[in-house]
């Protein structure tokens, strides 16, 4: 959209494969309600910029885990239901903290989820971040 020479109307160019289509506009609100306009698409756009952001970086970091999961082959592995862990005699529950070596969002912590891989007992258990 481009403005015009007077200042009040603009020039709305709308195309697609087959046609394109010119039409001169005018804003349906002036002055202050003009401005407040403007001053709200502002805001919603910051806002929806910073969730485009946002899901990037999930995007992202959700690729770097496939990424992980599929590029390890333990040889010998069967299937084991993991419910195994709290039959074991000396098995120890706990909490855990886990640093990633960088500063991660916390909107990216929730997305990461830890893998427990088991030499004696050949299993794998992804841990969820709730868990």
């Amino acid at each position: 959209m481009q403005a015009n020479a007077d200042g009040q109307t603009y020039t709305l160019t709308l195309e697609n494969d087959d046609e394109k289509i010119t039409l001169p506009v005018v804003p349906t609100l002036k002055g202050k309600d003009l401005e407040q306009a403007l001053a709200d698409y502002q805001q919603r756009l910051s806002s929806y910029q910073k969730k485009l952001a946002t899901a990037s970086e999930v995007y992202n970091l959700r690729k770097q885990q496939a990424s992980f999961i599929r590029s390890y082959a333990i040889e010998g592995f069967g299937i084991f239901n993991y419910d195994i862990l709290a039959k074991m005699d000396n098995t120890i529950p706990l909490l855990a903290n886990f640093d990633f070596g960088v500063d991660l969002p916390a909107n990216l912590r929730k997305d990461i989820s830890v893998f427990l891989i088991s030499g004696n007992g050949k299993m794998v258990v992804k841990f969820p971040p709730s868990d």
